[in-house]
């Protein structure tokens, strides 16, 4: 049944809403808009949660290279720690593997004379190899951040957003997925964005400019 109400801003928690519009095999098209949501629409899920799924891939299927947003800690906004940390080290991992497959490269027979100056060719097709790559990167991104523009749900801003795990969930897949479904209600950064959203709707721009003197 439709609502006889508009709403000012809609969170999906944990929603399968994703998921049966997959097994539909349903895409909504680029500028569809829930009539009754006046301001944000957000799909907020926990990464383990096995009924909650992506909606933006289904919109836009470019979208599935971009990975979703996260829920920011309350405690200072960003990424916790130990997701920073293993971005970094995910980051550290393949530069080190593009290091490596270039040393194997070289041939063992060369001379020593001769194997410094072929390393450093080597390492400069290494560097003008990565430059390329990021150059791509980048263009790659600024395609993506088009087309999540381009998605109206949301008013062209993001419409998944993955909520931080704590550490103990980092380190156990399986602990994280047992309570994932039931974790969203006692989830603080969840309560911080639930109230920045809030606050977005009642305090006037000036008072966060002045820190809430007006």
């Amino acid at each position: 049944p439709q609502l006889s109400f508009d709403l000012e801003d809609v969170l999906m928690l944990g929603s399968p809403t994703a998921l049966f519009l997959a097994l539909r095999a349903a895409r909504p098209p680029r500028e569809y808009r829930l009539p009754r949501v006046r301001g944000r629409f957000l799909n907020v899920f926990h990464p383990s949660d096995p009924v909650a799924y992506r909606l933006e891939p289904l919109v836009d299927r470019r979208l599935r290279e971009l990975p979703p947003s996260y829920v920011p800690d309350c405690r200072g906004g960003g990424l916790k720690l130990h997701l920073a940390v293993s971005r970094w080290n995910r980051e550290v991992s393949a530069a080190a593997g593009k290091l490596v497959a270039a040393a194997q490269a070289l041939p063992s027979y060369s001379p020593a004379a001769a194997l410094g100056a072929l390393f450093r060719r080597k390492a400069e097709e290494v560097d003008a190899g990565e430059e390329k790559a990021a150059a791509a990167a980048a263009e790659e991104q600024v395609t993506l951040e088009g087309a999540v523009e381009r998605v109206r749900l949301n008013g062209g801003r993001r419409v998944d957003l993955q909520l931080q795990t704590s550490l103990v969930e980092h380190q156990s897949e399986y602990l994280s997925a047992l309570g994932s479904h039931t974790s969203y209600f006692g989830n603080a950064d969840l309560s911080g964005l639930c109230v920045q959203q809030v606050l977005e709707r009642i305090v006037p721009p000036e008072a966060v400019l002045t820190g809430g003197k007006v």
